[in-house]
């Protein structure tokens, strides 16, 4: 099998019961991690990040995931893990 090393799948999970804190803490490595890709020109040129935000209903939780997504929306669009459909035709190349 040969491994594309112009794709990468990132999966970014953010339960609910994560507080707005940690949301922040295990969302921004992966921006820097991105960010730090593109830099050095080895960022992959297709990139999926699948995700799972808070409930709407958690208002401080949801504003830090999406202060997270819009980082993370430079380098890709994050798509959630419900859409297994575009997940496993990412995944199948």
């Amino acid at each position: 099998m040969r491994i594309d090393t112009n794709k990468e799948l990132f999966i970014l999970y953010i339960s609910n019961n994560l507080n707005l804190k940690k949301i922040i803490e295990h969302g921004n490595p992966w921006n820097c991690k991105l960010s730090t890709l593109k830099e050095l020109a080895v960022l992959p040129k297709e990139i999926l990040i699948p995700y799972e935000a808070p409930d709407e209903d958690q208002e401080n939780q949801t504003i830090a995931w999406k202060m997270v997504r819009n980082k993370l929306s430079n380098y890709a669009e994050p798509v959630p893990v419900s859409d297994t459909k575009l997940i496993s035709n990412f995944a199948r190349g």
